[in-house]
């Protein structure tokens, strides 16, 4: 069984913040994963999200997306990923 779940929420005309999970279940052992993400309008052509991640492995990221045109974007990506090691 498995099922997944985002609430998303407009905190002020330029910011945006959603969390969002999901957990899948087979037999007696389960896992699931956690996602935040608070997304900020700088002009209308301009946005910056920073975003959190935790489950298997952590994620923590950053992205700004610029609009050229009316088809065209940019986007610039600097993820920071952290995985444990079990001993």
């Amino acid at each position: 069984m498995a099922m997944s779940s985002e609430v998303q929420s407009q905190l002020s005309k330029s910011n945006t913040v959603a969390i969002g999970g999901n957990l899948a279940v087979t037999g007696n052992s389960g896992t699931g994963s956690v996602s935040a993400l608070l997304r900020h309008q700088i002009s209308p052509v301009s946005s910056i999200e920073f975003m959190a991640a935790a489950g298997l492995k952590a994620l923590v990221g950053v992205q700004t997306t610029r609009y050229l045109h009316l088809y065209n974007c940019c986007n610039l990506q600097y993820p920071f990923v952290a995985s444990s090691t079990k001993r």
